[in-house]
């Protein structure tokens, strides 16, 4: 199974040193590139960044990078009130 992950698990399993886990669940596991700035760029716990770092280097963990900005706008606009929309559009 494949799997897309948030920075949660990432973040338990790896300051347990327990990421391996995961050879055990899933083939592969995709992070959005932003879940691996949260987890090993931006974190201070040396022992979950050691353990991502080397869940990608054994090609468990792949990073991707979502394509889903148009997606979400698309949404946004439909979900809030087109009033907003251009009040919000005449301040930018």
């Amino acid at each position: 199974m494949i799997v897309i992950s948030n920075s949660s698990p990432l973040i338990a399993l790896g300051r347990l040193q327990l990421i391996d886990i995961f050879k055990h669940l899933f083939e592969k596991i995709f992070i959005p590139d932003f879940v691996y700035k949260e987890t090993v760029l931006d974190s201070r716990i040396d022992t979950q960044k050691q353990a991502i770092v080397k869940a990608i280097g054994q090609g468990l963990i792949e990073i991707i990078k979502p394509k889903t900005d148009l997606l979400f706008k698309r949404k946004l606009d439909e979900a809030i009130p087109r009033q907003y929309l251009k009040l919000r559009r005449k301040e930018d």
